[in-house]
């Protein structure tokens, strides 16, 4: 952390000036006047290798613990620490993709979720809350299971078996939208895992196919229409709408 700097006999302002002007001389006078320990997490101090180069950020788990002697009075400050840079910088790098993805995600038109790794909500995106009718300040809270159709529980087992494995899931399930109308949401969701590797929830994207579930069941209803109109043998049989426009016909009518 220090270079090759001879700071043996020096005083810390002598042997690391740099630090001086960060406080870490101040705690210190400060851990030696009150005798009480100070213990720092992923504190950032900007040192240099030698005197002639730039300083670099580094960030450090460190203790400092007096010395008591045995008139107790305290003789000294032992310090004890360990280098977290990379460690921080991976954290503080999550952090930022977090924001960015906040960030766009808030003005997305379609409805994003991120939960943890029990299950519940720890963020709903603008047209998300909207859907469900939840306040910013309520997404923690919130418990969005109970806006499944009871029909429809049993659609939901691969989300559960994906929570034990970690890996992605899609289902499809009636949920209830806060003006009290049932919506046919498509799930699609990807584990989330922590700068660790472990597994910290999930995040998905919820779409709302309503009107296209119906559209295919009208569609597989005129083909139904139609294959009973084949299997009648008519020569002519055809279906119009109100504006005389021929929608299906059999094949005998096609062949004529």
């Amino acid at each position: 952390l220090v270079g090759h700097r001879d700071v043996v006999g020096k005083t810390v302002h002598d042997a690391l000036p740099e630090v001086t002007g960060q406080g870490f001389v101040a705690l210190l006078d400060q851990v030696y006047r009150s005798g009480e320990a100070f213990v720092g997490r992923g504190a950032k101090v900007d040192l240099r290798h030698s005197l002639d180069v730039e300083t670099d950020e580094r960030y450090l788990d460190f203790i400092y613990q007096p010395i008591v002697a045995d008139d107790g009075n305290v003789s000294g400050v032992f310090i004890q620490g360990h280098d977290v840079t990379d460690e921080k910088r991976a954290e503080i790098a999550l952090r930022e993709s977090e924001e960015r993805f906040r960030l766009v995600a808030e003005t997305a038109p379609v409805m994003i979720w991120m939960g943890d790794s029990n299950g519940k909500c720890v963020y709903l995106n603008k047209t998300q809350r909207e859907f469900w009718g939840v306040e910013p300040d309520g997404v923690s809270t919130f418990q969005w299971f109970g806006t499944i159709h009871p029909d429809d529980h049993a659609s939901m087992q691969p989300f559960e078996a994906a929570m034990i494995t970690h890996s992605a899931f899609s289902v499809e399930a009636r949920m209830l939208r806060s003006d009290g109308v049932w919506r046919t949401v498509m799930t699609n969701a990807q584990p989330r895992f922590g700068p660790r590797r472990e597994f910290v929830g999930m995040i998905g994207v919820n779409v709302d196919v309503t009107e296209a579930r119906e559209h295919e069941a009208a569609i597989r209803n005129e083909s139904q229409k139609l294959s009973v109109l084949n299997r009648t043998g008519a020569a002519l049989a055809a279906e119009l709408d109100v504006d005389r426009i021929v929608q299906i016909v059999t094949d005998a009518c096609t062949e004529l």
